[in-house]
């Protein structure tokens, strides 16, 4: 039985730290609201320019699904913009340190077994909901970001990626 995920966050002393816990997967119903918060939450993250590096704790999640993995990504590219650095993601499940490999992210991240300590309280994402279009695009996006952390990821999320577009052109 998987847990239904959830993420938390705390800033302090220019850190970051995004906890996520159980199944982080984008699928329909309420669930659904895990992706387009984790996205807008990085929005604001960016534009606030306040934060020197990020780690993300991975150590209670259960599964991570292919569009959380793009939004994670998100993390990497801004992170060289800012300041060149890696992100940290800890990871203490074998089968979640796999998924993270196998989309080429221990090649961009730095991913560590050991939990760091969290001085700060946890603080749960602010909830964002989207409508079906929007959750498309973001999903699509998601996508196209990890086709260009590798080659393999290009190959492997290309079919999707052409129907995500088929079907945003269709619904104009």
């Amino acid at each position: 039985m998987s847990v239904e995920g959830d993420i938390r966050y705390a800033k302090q002393e220019g850190v970051c730290v995004l906890k996520l816990t159980g199944d982080i997967r984008y699928t329909t119903g309420p669930a659904a609201v895990i992706s387009r918060s984790l996205d807008t939450f990085f929005d604001k993250l960016f534009a606030a320019g306040d934060i020197q590096d990020v780690v993300v704790d991975m150590s209670e999640t259960t599964a991570i699904d292919s569009t959380n993995l793009g939004l994670l990504a998100r993390l990497y590219t801004w992170m060289q913009e800012r300041n060149g650095r890696r992100p940290t993601i800890v990871s203490t499940n074998p089968d979640v340190t796999r998924t993270l490999e196998s989309v080429g992210f221990d090649r961009v991240f730095a991913i560590v077994s050991e939990p760091r300590s969290i001085q700060a309280s946890l603080e749960r994402l602010p909830q964002v909901e989207g409508t079906q279009r929007e959750m498309l695009q973001l999903i699509l996006q998601a996508h196209r970001r990890l086709m260009e952390m590798s080659e393999d990821n290009a190959e492997m999320f290309a079919p999707a990626v052409a129907l995500m577009d088929a079907e945003l052109h269709r619904d104009r």
